[in-house]
């Protein structure tokens, strides 16, 4: 199973890793959350968090936007996959997906994230 790891510059990876925590009743196995602070030690931070989450099978990281180069690269290496733009429907597909033991389609997740995004209008509710 791959890993699963948020990332995120303020406290959306913790909220969302929180609400993922609540909606399943407990940890899901290989899944943590990373608050980058943009100092030296992120990019180290990055690289432990993705040792600990990659038993073999690689990690799948899902961040808030786009960081700078040297965040990106460390993301992009040969056992990581990243996802930009996260949203809580996208994580709790990626998350069942990853209980069926299956190999993820990250088009559908991203699909997913996609479809979750809905703009209401007073005349629609």
């Amino acid at each position: 199973m791959q890993g699963l790891l948020l990332i995120s510059s303020g406290d959306i990876a913790r909220a969302l890793y929180e609400k993922a925590v609540a909606y399943f009743g407990h940890v899901p196995n290989q899944f943590d959350y990373l608050t980058l602070s943009f100092q030296n030690q992120d990019e180290k931070a990055l690289k432990e968090k993705i040792e600990e989450l990659d038993n073999g099978d690689g990690v799948i990281i899902m961040a808030d936007e786009i960081y700078p180069e040297e965040i990106t690269k460390t993301c992009l290496n040969d056992n990581c996959q990243l996802i930009t733009g996260i949203n809580q429907p996208m994580l709790l597909n990626i998350l069942m997906e990853r209980m069926n033991e299956q190999p993820l389609d990250l088009g559908k997740i991203v699909g997913t994230g996609r479809q979750g995004m809905t703009v209401l209008k007073m005349e629609t509710i």
